[in-house]
């Protein structure tokens, strides 16, 4: 049996961020490009826009207009199908004429290393790419010129490691990955953080696109790796992810001195207490402070001078075993005044 301790603080009196992909299948005499437009330092996303001109002929290939950004941050990535051995030119747009604002553009064949480019920043006035926001602003900032390769794809497609975990706890985790060619089974192998990759010491092989990693360690990041095994000769590059297991059940006797805050395994958050309570937050009103306002460390405090502040700190789970027995729980509360 397992207990957590949830320490309510209340007092009554009267988030965009995201990373998308578009992906293409090219024809023939075609490769694929990729192109990241990286959003993490820009302000102002909504006045971004971009083209892609195929220099033979001029006919734009592909484009974002201004507002397609607004709200974004993270990473964009796009695919798209060039015709090989032309010169194309990559206008990087800002509807406000003062410069990209902090985001970054950066070109790769999506099966191959990145592209070499020509050009520099020329903040001259560019020709209409949309109807922009702010008249007469609308320049094309880092202009970059490249002649394309043509890149032979894999025969075997390398998955995609899906971000994250569907099921984790402090000894297992369900990761999973999207196949993006013909296999029907993958080679799967992790570790702990930082392994060369194709030397984990945990390998298996399966038929579904999500495994369950088991015998983990609590506290501990691990590496994974998803392998497409397309024939018995032919399989992809190992490509993967990583996270890290929470705490698990800490067992008697357990002291908690709060020497500093907020303490190893500890959780904080909001929620009005119902009977079936629903947290809003992962930080709360809880500090570290030294009891009843005597030095600095060695307890836990939260003013309740205002309204509506429904604060929670929570324990880790903690182990009673399974054999009945009895237990007790101690704990130093105090209150002072506000000003004591």
């Amino acid at each position: 049996m397992k207990i957590k301790l949830l320490f309510l603080a209340a007092s009554i009196i009267g988030l965009l961020s995201m990373n998308s992909s578009v992906s293409a299948q090219c024809g023939a005499g075609q490769s694929e490009i990729t192109l990241e437009v990286d959003f993490t330092n820009d302000n102002y996303p909504e006045e971004d826009g971009w083209r892609l001109v195929n220099l033979t002929d001029g006919i734009t290939v592909d484009s974002a207009c201004f507002g397609t950004y607004a709200g974004q941050s993270g990473i964009v990535s796009i695919t798209i199908c060039a015709d090989t051995a032309k010169m194309f030119a990559l206008f990087a747009y800002d509807d406000f004429g003062d410069g990209l604002d902090g985001s970054e553009y950066r070109l790769s064949y999506a099966y191959g290393t990145g592209i070499d480019t020509i050009g520099s920043n020329n903040f001259n006035i560019a020709a209409s790419l949309c109807t922009p926001s702010y008249t007469n602003n609308e320049i094309a900032d880092s202009t970059v010129a490249f002649m394309v390769q043509y890149v032979v794809p894999p025969a075997c497609l390398a998955p995609t490691a899906n971000a994250g975990t569907n099921s984790l706890s402090s000894i297992s985790a369900e990761v999973s990955w999207t196949e993006n060619g013909t296999a029907t089974s993958y080679r799967i192998e992790y570790d702990t953080a930082g392994y060369a990759v194709g030397t984990a010491r945990n390998t298996s092989v399966v038929t579904d696109t999500f495994t369950i990693l088991s015998g983990l360690t609590p506290e501990t990041t691990y590496d994974w790796n998803v392998q497409a095994l397309c024939s018995s000769t032919d399989s992809s590059a190992l490509i993967g992810n990583s996270f890290t297991t929470p705490c698990g059940a800490v067992a008697l006797p357990y002291i908690e001195n709060f020497a500093s805050y907020v303490p190893n395994c500890w959780t904080e958050a909001k929620g009005q207490l119902t009977a079936n309570t629903v947290f809003t937050s992962s930080s709360s009103f809880w500090a570290g402070d030294g009891f009843l306002n005597n030095g600095s460390t060695g307890s836990a405090r939260m003013n309740i001078y205002s309204t509506n502040r429904f604060e929670w700190l929570i324990s880790p789970s903690i182990d009673l075993g399974n054999a009945p027995n009895t237990y007790r729980l101690e704990f130093d509360a105090g209150l002072t005044d506000f000003s004591g």
